[in-house]
């Protein structure tokens, strides 16, 4: 038991000890490279962590702490990303599309986080939710400050829509000190009345940041509390039968008025002047309208639903406003629930906006179909694979969809931005398609270079996917073909099994042989099995290569016959035999005899060949170019004179083989 508690243990790790090992993106794609840490710590602590469960699962061991250690490291890993985008934003070298993108990919993260990921399931979501939808329009979070920065010269022109808005974004303070300013502007009737609204909303009881079942259960009953206060000061801001009666409804003069007084057309009474004091000569639409939005910020903390609908701008400040105030202590999985029960809600205002629709239904799976970028889908249903949440039902044999997102992705990485060492180490992770994916993608897209090529087959080798290096290899050997370094490309052609592209290359290097003269060019041809059952010049080049070791290491006699062999080999292009007739001049001309009588005569044939082919001034001319690598002393000649010195080395071997 201790041993699977180490094993476990270990698979912690990565984790928290890696959590500042992760650099600052200045770009995307080093963002792209610094996500695949955070990626590949995760696979690693989860393939750890699974090995170890499994182990207890075997031995029939239930360990709860080990799941809720998994729940925690699961969030720190959501936390990491979201970190990592939030350093990305804040970098001066993205362009405006991919900021815009990525802020995207960060709101959506972070509502995820909140949804799936919290770091305390049983803490209200509330909170969490209201500074997520404060990050959704900074613009009204300046304007807010602006309005209580500015004095309010009248009643008339309170700004309620300013005070309404940021009451329905739970921004209670900036609503108590806009009240306040309002206040100090109002005659002492509407003092009173606002000071009161005041006092309710500064004492309405904060949500527990950390919770157990008796912290909830205590808030409640404060808030509980607090909602009938509430109510009772909707009624008594009504005039028909609140308390704040105008003051000279309620006051009674106390004595019978003389019908033939002769201040009763001169002068107000005594009550009346106090009433004007203490209400201040206030329109009676104006008191509407100050008791009119004062009941209707009191009915949204309220979380009367038909208020906050119709005070809201969209049906995501209407959501969370009703989660704040009406279900404070919502569970995470019914907001869905609470979202179809208001079929008024029009949820199809923005693209973006139907992603968060989805994820607060917790339609996770929509909401993933509706992700962009690729990067998002790719790492959030990577993590989302690992709760309860996403039931992925899939047949066997079947991809998964976190698969096909980091197959997306991938393909992604590879066309924009040509980071094949990344794209292979998520295909990697893909254990139904992956390694057939990423043959797909090698087939579908273009190397820039011979070298990423190279190094996309090394990686692939070292990873063991050797069904793909075919494909590779072939799509390296093309582009070698495009650098024009046709040796290295026969390798690779013969690895793929493209023996007609083999010999296409095979024919390019005798080309840049016979130019140059250069042996070394035929230096790197790869020697193989299967060189023999070659038709053309692939076989050539591996016969022709051994000629030239045979006759550096002195054996004259092997090195004349393997060159007889190439001569008179339907394989060999008639191009070649200008620099196999000149390659023999050594031999010819030798006191040793290596060439029979028979030789002799097919040798003499080619000559002549060449001679009277349609192309005899280009044999010539190779005839001309070849010589200085052969005989040096001969190098002066024109192409007629060599053709004689052939003819006469040749008739020399002739009469000598005739005689022997």
């Amino acid at each position: 038991m201790d041993s699977l508690k180490h094993d476990l243990d270990s698979a912690l790790k990565p984790a928290s000890d890696r959590q500042n090992m992760v650099g600052q993106p200045t770009t995307v794609i080093e963002f792209y490279r610094e996500s695949f840490k955070i990626f590949k710590d995760c696979q690693q602590y989860f393939g750890k962590a699974r090995e170890a469960k499994t182990k207890l699962n075997i031995l029939k061991i239930d360990d709860n702490h080990e799941n809720e250690e998994m729940r925690r490291n699961l969030t720190k890993f959501a936390k990491r990303y979201s970190e990592l985008i939030s350093r990305l934003l804040a970098s001066e070298h993205i362009g405006r599309g991919e900021r815009q993108l990525f802020e995207e990919a960060y709101s959506i993260w972070r509502l995820c986080e909140i949804l799936y990921f919290p770091e305390d399931p049983i803490s209200p979501i509330a909170p969490d939710l209201l500074n997520w939808l404060e990050m959704q329009d900074t613009d009204f979070v300046s304007k807010v400050e602006t309005t209580i920065a500015q004095p309010i010269g009248d009643l008339e022109n309170i700004p309620w829509d300013v005070i309404q808005r940021a009451t329905i974004h739970g921004n209670l303070a900036a609503v108590s000190a806009l009240l306040e300013s309002i206040a100090d502007t109002c005659p002492e009737f509407y003092r009173n009345m606002i000071f009161d609204v005041r006092q309710l909303i500064d004492d309405k009881p904060d949500l527990p940041a950390k919770a157990n079942v008796a912290i909830i259960a205590s808030y409640v009953r404060a808030w509980r509390t607090w909602d009938q206060e509430i109510q009772d000061k909707i009624l008594a801001l009504d005039p028909q039968w609140g308390e704040y009666e105008q003051c000279s409804e309620k006051q009674e003069d106390g004595s019978q008025q003389s019908n033939d007084s002769k201040y009763d057309n001169d002068y107000e009474s005594v009550g009346e002047k106090r009433d004007a004091a203490y209400r201040g000569d206030i329109d009676d639409s104006v008191d509407k309208l100050i008791r009119d939005h004062l009941i209707e910020i009191l009915e949204i903390v309220n979380g009367n639903h038909d208020t906050i609908w119709r005070l809201s701008e969209d049906w995501l400040e209407g959501v969370i406003a009703i989660i704040v105030y009406a279900q404070p202590t919502i569970a995470r999985s019914d907001i869905g629930e609470l979202i179809s029960r208001n079929d008024g809600i029009n949820s199809s205002t923005s693209p973006l906006m139907d992603i968060y629709h989805s994820f607060l239904s917790f339609d996770i799976p929509l909401g993933l179909s509706l992700c962009r970028p690729w990067w998002l889908t790719a790492h959030l249903d990577d993590l989302l694979k690992y709760t309860d949440l996403l039931n992925d039902q899939c047949e066997a044999g079947e991809a998964s969809m976190d698969e096909y997102s980091k197959a997306e992705y991938a393909r992604l990485l590879v066309e924009s931005y040509q980071e094949w060492p990344l794209a292979i180490e998520y295909l990697s992770c893909c254990p139904t398609h992956g390694s057939e994916w990423i043959s797909e993608l090698v087939q579908t897209t273009k190397f820039t270079s011979a070298q990423m090529a190279e190094d996309v087959y090394t990686l692939c080798s070292e990873k063991g996917i050797k069904e793909v290096a075919g494909s590779i290899s072939a799509a390296l050997a093309d582009q070698l073909m495009v650098d024009k370094k046709y040796s290295e490309a026969i390798r690779h052609y013969l690895e793929a099994g493209e023996i007609g592209k083999a010999e296409g290359a095979s024919s390019k290097v005798l080309d840049e042989y016979l130019s140059t003269g250069q042996i070394e060019l035929l230096k790197n041809i790869p020697h193989t099995e299967g060189c023999h059952t070659s038709e053309g010049c692939y076989w050539v080049l591996i016969e022709y290569n051994e000629f030239h070791k045979l006759y550096k290491r002195g054996d004259y006699a092997k090195a004349a016959k393997v060159l007889s062999r190439i001569m008179n080999s339907q394989k060999t292009p008639m191009k070649f035999w200008p620099a196999l007739l000149l390659d023999a001049l050594v031999f010819l001309e030798g006191e040793e005899m290596y060439f029979d009588e028979e030789q002799t005569y097919k040798m003499m044939g080619c000559l002549e060949d060449l001679t009277m082919d349609e192309d005899k001034e280009k044999y010539l001319q190779s005839l001309k170019i070849r010589i200085k690598h052969v005989k040096a002393d001969a190098s002066d000649k024109d192409a007629d004179s060599i053709v004689e010195m052939l003819r006469f080395a040749l008739s020399r071997n002739l009469a000598r083989s005739v005689s022997h």
